[in-house]
């Protein structure tokens, strides 16, 4: 009976057994996580394309009326800024034209990004009777903002971009304090303001040796000196500049390095002691007056395109393109 007792029990037993392995093989298994999808290109060929034609077509309207009202929605920024300067000056003087910006293009640099702003970068033919391409920013700042043309800037004479990713595979932007390069995308703008005022290379803190020679600075340095020169007799002179606080457009290159798109503000105040200055006929056609007596403001904003090298390269900070427009003028 004992062992009877005891077989029963046993085969119970195992009985339990098959059902709990049963109940437990019908467990749900934790799925892994899956990696996030890579971002897709923020405008498809297509939208890219009629993107360009609108800012073409409002960009046509403004330039036909030499009216910045009517520019439209599609011109923003210190490109609306720059414009509005342009067709006062061209209307004082048709020898002074307007830039051409052309709408074909010979490269587009597409964000892949879920976040704002989103910029795209173009880089286009060269206008008629020129043999240098301009540089393009349209900047969608918000989802609920339309993209807009913000910035241009026009690459230097035998410069050239180096390898992006396509349009239709997305390149990666890159934000202000990213790392790995020589300087921060953030950082590159004010780190020219040593070179643009003519510091010494070994000046406390100076960058100057980062940045490979360019002829904007020169220039604005032998400008400079001319109008110390100049105005020594009748009062003084002073130039500052003030980097955007942040770059308008930046992103990895294919080959490792970034390309940063950044604006400088540079500012000129004349103080007249006695007498009065000439004012140079650009900024007298925004001032509306050809001379002053007492002080006078001139403001230029500079648009700028660097490549950063990666930061174990031995190579200098390069710029690619500059321009330089005046945008306003004050004084009495």
């Amino acid at each position: 009976m004992r062992n009877g007792k005891r077989f029963k029990l046993i085969g119970a037993c195992i009985s339990a057994l098959l059902v709990l392995a049963s109940c437990s093989s019908s467990l749900p298994e934790p799925e892994p996580e899956r990696a996030p999808a890579a971002p897709a290109p923020v405008l498809t060929q297509e939208q890219l394309a009629q993107l360009l034609d609108e800012v073409e077509v409002q960009l046509t309207e403004g330039d036909i009326s030499m009216n910045p009202e009517d520019l439209g929605e599609r011109v923003a920024g210190s490109a609306r800024e720059i414009r509005t300067a342009e067709y006062l000056i061209e209307a004082a003087d048709p020898a002074r034209p307007i830039t051409p910006l052309p709408r074909n293009d010979s490269m587009v640099i597409v964000p892949a990004t879920n976040e704002w702003p989103r910029d795209i970068v173009v880089i286009t033919e060269p206008p008629t009777d020129s043999q240098i391409p301009r540089v393009l920013v349209l900047q969608q700042e918000t989802p609920r903002d339309n993209f807009a043309l913000t910035l241009w800037s026009q690459l230097l004479p035998g410069a050239s971009m180096p390898a992006m990713p396509l349009p239709e595979e997305g390149a990666q932007p890159l934000a202000a304090d990213a790392e790995g390069f020589v300087v921060t995308p953030g950082e590159v703008g004010e780190a020219f303001t040593d070179v643009l005022q003519g510091k010494k290379a070994d000046a406390e803190d100076s960058r100057v040796e980062l940045f490979a020679e360019d002829p904007l600075s020169k220039a604005i340095q032998d400008e400079y000196k001319a109008l110390k020169d100049g105005i020594s007799a009748v009062g003084e002179v002073k130039k500052t500049f003030e980097p955007a606080e942040e770059p308008v457009a930046a992103f990895e290159a294919l080959q490792g390095g970034a390309i940063v798109i950044t604006s400088v503000s540079e500012v000129t105040n004349f103080k007249i002691n006695s007498g009065s200055l000439n004012v140079s006929s650009d900024a007298a056609v925004l001032l509306d007056k050809e001379s002053v007596t007492s002080e006078l403001k001139t403001t230029h904003e500079l648009s700028l395109v660097f490549y950063i090298p990666p930061a174990d390269s031995d190579e200098k900070i390069t710029v690619l393109g500059e321009t330089r427009d005046l945008t306003g003028a004050s004084g009495k």
